[in-house]
């Protein structure tokens, strides 16, 4: 999973549970309403079920992305340029 940046910004990954994956964006907003739909990702050949992106709206906003996961597995976050990406192993 991919999430690219207009610009350095300060994030967090961690597991919540089993099977739930969250990226947090500080400072963050998602400028296109299409953006924020879920991706059903259940009959892809990926440990990955569904992401969910939402903002939330606080004293700073920040982009929330839900990963829900068909099975925990292992994962390693990377910066790569402008993108945090997320590899899960499968």
């Amino acid at each position: 999973m991919y999430a690219r940046l207009n610009k350095e910004a300060k994030f967090s990954v961690r597991k919540e549970g089993d099977n739930l994956v969250v990226l947090e964006i500080q400072n963050a907003t998602i400028p296109l309403r299409n953006n924020k739909n879920h991706l059903d990702t259940t009959f892809f050949d990926s440990p990955v079920k569904m992401i969910t992106p939402s903002e939330i709206e606080d004293a700073s906003p920040k982009i929330r992305v839900v990963i829900e996961m068909k099975a925990a597995v292992p994962f390693e976050t990377k910066v790569e340029g402008r993108e945090i990406a997320i590899y899960f192993k499968r």
